[in-house]
């Protein structure tokens, strides 16, 4: 083998099966998602020293809706939150995590899908260079969303009238319009959550 185990965390409250988990840049602090069994809340742990891993705390949306991709913006992590759509919550202090903002993807919760649990909001890219987050529904398609408020910014650099995006949600077909002018090069690029 050539890594090196600097340390572990394998008992914790509310454990289960971890299935993702981020951190944001700079950071000692890592949070996590347990996606089996449904339900459990999501875990922030500090890293500082990764030989003496510290548990933290435990949050969740407030339903028994199942965290399953985390993502840092600064000091806020954004969930795709399966039946709970897209959360954001304020955890810069472990110990008292606020929600500052959600979108429910999936209001209706699909109760006739093949397995509802794991239904609804699955995925988020947050990385755009404007604040808008794009998150994934497995039913609904992709939502286009302004979060700047949520994530404490008080102003996107996107100019809402330089171009639309429609419809929102999106489903099989995306339409963009951009606005000509300028006379500058304009370059677009359309990436699915791998950055394909």
């Amino acid at each position: 083998s050539n890594f090196v185990s600097l340390g572990s965390l394998t008992s914790y409250p509310s454990n289960g099966y971890n299935h993702s988990s981020t951190m944001a840049s700079g950071s000692n602090k890592m949070v996590f998602c347990d996606e089996v069994p449904t339900g459990l809340p999501v875990k922030v742990i500090d890293v500082s020293t990764p030989s003496n891993v510290v548990f933290k705390s435990t949050f969740s949306s407030g339903s028994t809706a199942t965290p399953h991709n985390p993502y840092m913006v600064g000091e806020h992590v954004v969930i795709a939150y399966y039946q709970d759509g897209l959360q954001i919550f304020d955890v810069s202090n472990p110990l008292n995590v606020t929600r500052s903002g959600y979108y429910d993807t999936s209001p209706s919760n699909c109760p006739t899908c093949p397995n509802p649990n794991y239904s609804g909001c699955w995925g988020a890219y947050v990385d755009l260079p404007s604040g808008i987050i794009l998150a994934s529904d497995m039913q609904n398609g992709l939502f286009i969303l302004d979060a700047g408020a949520a994530l404490g910014i008080s102003k996107t650099t996107l100019e809402t009238d330089a171009f639309s995006v429609y419809p929102n949600p999106v489903k099989d077909q995306l339409n963009v319009k951009i606005k000509a002018g300028g006379g500058s090069a304009l370059q677009v690029s359309i990436c699915d959550l791998n950055g394909k």
